[in-house]
């Protein structure tokens, strides 16, 4: 009888180590409704399923946090199961993951997201340890640090993305390869910052970038870009934004323009070819800069410009005359005028060919620094008289070391200013403007 029983229990051993592992982790260990219309379940190896129709809602850092003492209640119904999480899947019909959902979820190695996903909120997967998340056609922003401090190894931005917030994938130190397919018209501060990629695909619809987007030794060593060679140069705005960069051998790309007329050792070379790499000018041709050639109000406007990103000018009036919407200058002259820059020379006239002078560029210049007025006495020069609308400006110029004036005791107000004088003062502006 005993030998029988035994036999009776060593097959069912058997039996039950031929059932898969997951006919013991099934089930569901915890589960409920949220949010309106929304249900989790949580399964018993930590999977983490969301479903239902509509936008998950936000949270905020201080609501996640539970205080046993006065009997806060965590919004997020699995807080307690927190530690228990090991994959995310949210469902079809869901189309926003909320602020701080998802975040500091240190146990997660797994997350599947659904096609009618719509936007990810700020901070919605930071600090995620899953390797690899992929972000579905359809999705159409993404949110302030959504991402950042994960451990992703590759960043593939779909084309159906508009916007990616400020350090949205900050800090996500393994991704090697980034990939920005869709129409997102500027990178902003510090999306990819403290991450290191050897491989950056940009989209032609990249207009801009902010000064800080990657970290300043970050090494791009590929480079992949969805346009003309011109329209990279002109996108990108901020080329510090890479210590160096190998150019794909299939990319039609130049970033350090040789110019003929520009000699290596020339006062201005440094300066010129600082600008050219930066497309705040292209030069007059593909080989020339022709930086003796008078400067004139229009390209000044322009350089200044580009200088500060290129920003759109919605619904902005024309208020001149001799400005038109298919001049290369138009969204400059609008721009310099709704910042105060400039307001034309009279009338309704801009007078974009008209050269511009010594005591207009330290002017705009100045304008464009918040009009900063020096507190200290300053060099007087015999041709700028204290009632000129340009005096403050020469102070400001003199003191911040923009210019010293022609002589000890001219500053040549009424002299025109020269390409490679235009750029030589931009040079000399920029730690004033970026810090």
């Amino acid at each position: 009888m005993k030998k029988t029983v035994w036999s009776i229990l060593l097959i069912l051993c058997m039996a039950l180590s031929l059932l898969p592992f997951g006919a013991f982790a099934a089930g569901t260990a915890a589960s409920g409704d949220y949010g309106g219309g929304l249900h989790w379940a949580l399964s018993a190896d930590g999977t983490l399923t969301i479903t239902g129709a509509g936008a998950m809602p936000d949270y905020t850092v201080d609501s996640l946090v539970m205080d046993d003492n006065i009997g806060q209640q965590a919004p997020t119904p699995w807080l307690e199961h927190d530690t228990e999480l090991r994959a995310i899947v949210i469902g079809e019909g869901i189309t926003r993951v909320g602020d701080f959902t998802f975040m500091n979820d240190r146990g997660v190695t797994s997350v599947t997201l659904p096609s009618t996903l719509r936007s990810v909120g700020r901070r919605a997967f930071s600090l995620l340890p899953a390797e690899r998340i992929t972000l579905p056609e359809g999705l159409q922003s993404i949110g302030e640090t959504a991402f950042a401090g994960g451990k992703m190894k590759e960043i593939v931005i779909p084309a159906s993305v508009t916007e990616i917030g400020p350090a949205a994938f900050e800090s996500c130190d393994r991704a090697d390869i980034i990939k920005i397919l869709g129409p997102v018209k500027k990178l902003e501060s510090r999306t990819f910052y403290n991450c290191r990629p050897t491989e950056l695909y940009l989209s032609k619809d990249v207009r801009s970038m902010a000064p800080d987007v990657f970290t300043p030794d970050v090494h791009v060593r590929h480079v992949f870009f969805d346009g003309t060679r011109a329209r990279f140069a002109e996108n990108t705005k901020n080329l510090d934004a890479f210590s160096y960069v190998y150019l794909h051998p299939n990319t039609e790309l130049n970033l350090h323009p040789h110019f003929t007329d520009v000699p290596e050792g020339a006062w201005f070379s440094e300066s010129v070819q600082w600008a050219a790499e930066r497309a705040f000018t292209s030069g007059t041709s593909d080989t020339t800069f022709s930086p003796e050639s008078t400067c004139t109000r229009a390209q000044i406007v322009t350089f200044l410009w580009r200088y500060c990103g290129s920003p759109e000018m919605n619904g902005a009036a024309n208020p001149f005359n001799d400005v038109k919407e298919s001049d290369y200058f138009y969204h400059a002259v609008l721009w310099a005028v709704e910042e105060g820059i400039t307001n034309g020379t009279g009338g309704p006239a801009f007078s974009p060919n008209k050269t511009v002078t010594r005591a207009e560029t330290v002017t705009f210049f100045w304008r464009l620094h918040a009009q900063e007025v020096p507190n200290e006495l300053v060099k007087a020069f015999s041709d700028v008289p204290r009632s000129a609308y340009y005096a403050l400006a020469v102070d400001w110029a003199v003191y911040t070391g923009l210019t010293k004036g022609i002589s000890d005791i001219e500053f040549g107000p009424n002299q025109s200013c020269s390409r490679a004088q235009i750029v030589t003062f931009l040079n000399r502006y920029t730690p004033r403007w970026w810090g």
